[in-house]
């Protein structure tokens, strides 16, 4: 099953397409302008380069948050209408899911941090073992402080609410921030799509 997947609840717009396990594409870009402006152009543009239309692909994933309000609500109405238009299949992928599942860690505790504003971050802790994930958080939007109430022991930190927030993470005993897993990549999204699709667990367009 090939699936194009794509998530806009970041400053960063990051689309993949997936053949089964084998990524066929990915792109991530950052535009002054905010990337969900040109999102529809984006996605055209980028399956053309892979030879493809939105109508060759098999399914659809999307992000769909935390995040930015705005930005979130453009990528899921995109993919919503593709889908409608297309007949094709989609799965609501959460995007703090799919920043977990792209990092790369195998065993520990990993808090997701994005900014909310007013002083506040979305965030959720998840646990990781043999590279397999559990959210053991609700979301939450609350003051720095009070997401880290929870947090002990060593604790690795990704999002872009940890690369703002590093100096105050830094005083969390045996804490690290991985700064360069601070948005959800596209091909996780495609994965994770693909896996909850193939289970048959997919949205309603």
């Amino acid at each position: 099953m090939s699936v194009l997947g794509f998530d806009t609840s970041t400053d960063l717009l990051s689309m993949a397409v997936v053949e089964d396990e084998r990524l066929v594409g990915e792109l991530t870009v950052r535009d002054a302008r905010g990337p969900t402006e040109r999102l529809a152009v984006l996605l055209r543009d980028f399956l053309e380069h892979l030879g493809l239309t939105v109508r060759d692909v098999d399914a659809l994933a999307v992000g769909i948050g935390p995040g930015s309000w705005t930005g979130t609500r453009v990528g899921v109405t995109t993919g919503k209408v593709l889908a409608f238009a297309t007949g094709k299949p989609i799965s609501g992928v959460p995007s703090f899911d799919a920043m977990v599942y792209g990092c790369g860690v195998q065993e520990g505790t990993v808090c997701v941090l994005s900014d909310f504003g007013r002083d506040r971050v979305f965030c959720a802790t998840y646990e990781v073992r043999d590279g397999a994930y559990r959210r053991v958080t609700d979301y939450a939007a609350v003051p720095l402080q009070e997401a880290l109430k929870g947090v002990s022991g060593k604790t690795l930190f990704i999002g872009q609410g940890a690369l703002r927030h590093r100096e105050a993470l830094s005083a969390v005993d045996g804490s690290a921030v991985l700064p360069q897993f601070a948005s959800p990549p596209g091909r996780s999204v495609a994965l994770l799509g693909l896996h909850a699709l193939l289970e048959g667990a997919g949205g309603d367009p």
